[in-house]
């Protein structure tokens, strides 16, 4: 068991950005803030001047003119402060907000887990089948899985007709109760779907964006499983009744499966690209797995409970979802710096940090930070979302110090910052 300090965050007032989508499509809970603990805490010193933080001052004054709001931390690895612009200023952070999904999925989910998705059958026996039986109803059992593709469905189907079972003749029964009903989460503003994530459900077939129309975005879960139920029929299973959400019989048995890809591959996926689905369903399951309650603000809560005992960092942060979407997840950049901290601390920590973007070589950052004394050098995760950028994650310098930062930028002229962000990151490199 490692011993701890706690890093001390002073809160401000919060900022009002939240814009509220339909009440009777999201989750009935206002964001949480992270709960504080008692640990060993101690006060953190202001960082003393010098060459780098004239260098920043520069840098920062030269972008008044783009109407923003910015907050800079920037630490030593064992969180030694070394600048701070407006560090206790809590800003949207974008898809930053993956970093505490990453940090809960890592610890929460078991180094095994798989979403899975199952076909079953009703009113056969589970021993040996001969081709050409027929089901009473079929179930499709969602498990959660943000990557299913129609390809999958398609291979679902194929099992089901490999299995020996040729007609259906009752119903399609979908079952989605793993997941509450909530088809966004909380801060999402009306807008945001499908164009930016699809609504939200246990079945999630495509990103659940192949649709745009009111109807899916409604009710995703029935025209998945008609979709489904168009791949039965091309391989060859007559479905005799009509597709409906529902509840699997007890009595049936598997007939076929789909895993998604790894935890580890799936984390690595939300942070190299940005995945919101995989980000937002990770946090679902944490809430399932851990609180036996599939939503994104139980799922929160878990997390944030993990970060306050395990992580000793006290929060005044706010998290409305885990992907970052959401108009009310609130954080400064002191706190990102405070977290990225006391990961290090953590036995996944190698994992974690090897599943964020690379400067000039992969994920979001492949095409940034190329500068020689950044290429190679900085793992960070990116965020983009309307009047906010952001970047955070760690650097290691040419003399081998590894440094932590966080850079978060709100307001209407965040679009036109991304070249200060990494100006600023190419001379906290250069020191």
């Amino acid at each position: 068991m490692h011993e701890r300090r706690a890093v001390v965050i002073v809160g401000m007032a919060s900022l009002l950005l939240a814009v509220h989508p339909s009440p009777s499509l999201i989750e009935d809970a206002a964001p949480q803030q992270s709960a504080a603990v008692h640990c060993h805490d101690t006060l953190v010193a202001d960082p003393k001047p010098g060459p780098l933080a004239e260098t920043l001052d520069g840098l920062i004054g030269s972008s008044q003119g783009l109407d923003i709001e910015l907050s800079v931390a920037v630490s030593t690895s064992s969180a030694e402060p070394i600048y701070w612009h407006n560090a206790q200023l809590p800003l949207l952070p974008a898809s930053n907000q993956k970093l505490v999904t990453a940090m809960g999925a890592i610890a929460l989910l078991p180094s095994d887990f798989v979403f899975s998705t199952r076909v079953l059958a009703g009113g056969l026996t589970s021993g040996a089948r001969t081709p050409g039986e027929e089901a009473s109803d079929l179930f499709l059992r969602a498990g959660g899985d943000p990557t299913l593709t129609a390809q999958e469905l398609d291979e679902l189907a194929a099992q089901v007709r490999t299995s020996g079972i040729t007609q259906v003749a009752g119903d399609l029964v979908v079952e989605v109760d793993r997941f509450n009903s909530s088809r966004a989460a909380p801060g999402w503003p009306d807008w945001l779907q499908p164009t930016y994530a699809g609504p939200m459900s246990a079945l999630i077939v495509d990103d659940n964006r192949w649709r745009a129309d009111e109807r899916f975005l409604i009710d995703p879960d029935t025209a998945n499983g008609e979709r489904f139920a168009r791949a039965l029929e091309r391989a060859g299973v007559r479905l005799i009744g009509t597709t409906r959400v529902g509840e699997v019989d007890a009595e049936a048995f598997t007939a076929a499966t789909v895993d998604s890809p790894s935890r580890d591959e799936l984390i690595r996926t939300m942070l190299r690209r940005s995945d919101n689905e995989v980000a937002d369903a990770l946090v679902r399951e944490i809430g399932f797995v851990k609180a036996d309650v599939g939503s994104t603000t139980v799922g929160l809560d878990v997390i944030r409970e993990y970060l306050a005992t395990s992580l000793c960092v006290s929060l005044q942060g706010v998290d409305g979802d885990g992907s970052g979407l959401s108009r009310q997840n609130e954080r400064s950049a002191q706190e990102w710096v405070a977290l990225l901290a006391a990961a290090q601390q953590e036995p996944w920590f190698e994992d974690f940090r090897d599943s964020l973007p690379v400067a000039g070589q992969s994920g979001t950052l492949a095409s940034r930070l190329s500068n020689p004394a950044t290429r190679g050098r900085v793992q960070a995760k990116t965020g983009t979302i309307i009047g906010g950028r952001a970047l955070s994650g760690y650097l290691e310098r040419d003399s081998g110090e590894e440094l932590i930062f966080s850079i978060v930028v709100n307001g209407e002229g965040s679009d036109r910052a991304l070249g200060l962000i990494d100006a600023i990151v190419v001379a906290i490199a250069e020191g």
